[in-house]
């Protein structure tokens, strides 16, 4: 079963408890190379943080791969030969076993002006 939009609404705080961005913005994305037909149902997260600050994925992908609270999902490395991972050095994907969702977390860093 795909993670939906409501399974990863239900884990917001991890989002908050876990991961100490400033600014979290979620959309639906388009479908990617690497799937038949029009692909999973895509969802990317980019997670934004000051200079300086730790990104902790791993920290994220534990908790969203969590047996007991984590989501049907695993790290998507079937993916490595079409998106490299030194190219997306701060993307991760994760989507199910069938393959019919993907959810795309974006890292990045940003300086507030002076």
């Amino acid at each position: 079963m795909a993670p939906g939009a409501a399974a990863l609404l239900r884990r917001l705080a991890v989002l908050h408890a876990g991961v100490p961005a400033d600014v979290v913005t979620g959309y639906k994305g388009l479908p990617i190379r690497g799937y038949g037909g029009l692909g999973p149902v895509r969802w990317c997260l980019d997670l934004c943080h000051r200079a300086g600050i730790r990104y902790r994925k791993q920290e994220l992908v534990d908790a969203l791969t969590d047996a007991g609270f984590g989501l049907p999902v695993a790290t998507a490395h079937h993916l490595d030969g079409i998106y490299p991972p030194h190219t997306m050095e701060n993307w991760i994907r994760l989507d199910d076993q069938a393959r019919t969702g993907l959810i795309e977390l974006r890292f990045s860093t940003f300086d507030y002006p002076n």
